[in-house]
């Protein structure tokens, strides 16, 4: 999907080790690169490329995933309790998340960073029709995706 999000805008995506990105970077061989602020901070891809633009194109979800034998095993009290616990610290990840991007990008900022913000209806026209694709094979989710995109 990620890589039919790039063609869809325009770009030719190609995988790379990630100990290569630095030095593809450095030496022209990849003109960009697409990752979270953590990993360009913490990897110093910013004085590489140090035009940044945050386009919000993608969020990776990161599912409690627990085998259905053990789930099964749980009483109903237990399962509500992790339930709500897991919701809960979706919230709390996604507070911590933004939080943390914020103090990166002024981080990146004071060491040279250059940042735009995408415009969010070009993306979403660029890409729609990545979503039919995979309409196709996951009507439900995708649905489930564009209601939820709605309120973001």
């Amino acid at each position: 999907m990620t890589v039919d999000i790039f063609e869809a805008l325009g770009a030719s995506p190609a995988p790379l080790a990630w100990s290569e990105v630095p030095s593809a970077l450095q030496s022209g061989v990849f003109e960009g690169q697409e990752n979270p602020l953590t990993n360009i901070y913490f990897a110093k891809l910013h004085e590489i490329t140090p035009y940044i633009t945050l386009t919000g194109h993608m969020y990776e979800a990161s599912p409690v995933v627990v085998g259905l034998a053990w789930w099964e095993g749980l009483d109903e009290a237990t399962q509500t309790c992790v339930t709500d616990a897991t919701r809960e610290a979706g919230a709390l990840q996604r507070q911590l998340n933004k939080e943390g991007n914020d103090k990166l990008q002024a981080t990146m900022e004071e060491e040279g960073a250059i940042f735009a913000t995408a415009n969010r209806e070009a993306f979403v026209e660029a890409t729609a029709s990545v979503y039919d694709k995979y309409a196709e094979t996951y009507p439900d989710l995708v649905a489930a995706l564009r209601e939820a995109a709605q309120g973001q």
